[in-house]
């Protein structure tokens, strides 16, 4: 009985990241997963999406902010 009351005493001053896990324990025991994997799960689609788009778009800033030449199209090799 005496250490329910220093339970009791202790609980409100939890830190905001010992309440998150607690919520987070709550997540887990309604749904069986954690927000991470809901917060993966909505990211992997959009990063999939538009990853080829981040990628150019990188590399055309690195090329225009350097003082390299453009070849011409004819003059690249594209292998078939």
């Amino acid at each position: 009985m005496r250490h329910q009351k220093s339970l009791a005493a202790i609980r409100p001053t939890l830190s905001g990241r010992a309440c998150a896990l607690r919520e987070k324990s709550a997540v887990d025991a309604r749904t069986g997963r954690s927000k991470t994997f809901y917060a993966t799960e909505a990211l992997t689609p959009y990063l999939d999406e538009n990853e080829d788009y981040l990628l150019a778009k990188d590399a055309l800033e690195d090329f225009t902010q350097s003082d390299d030449d453009a070849i011409e199209l004819a003059d690249g090799f594209w292998p078939a």
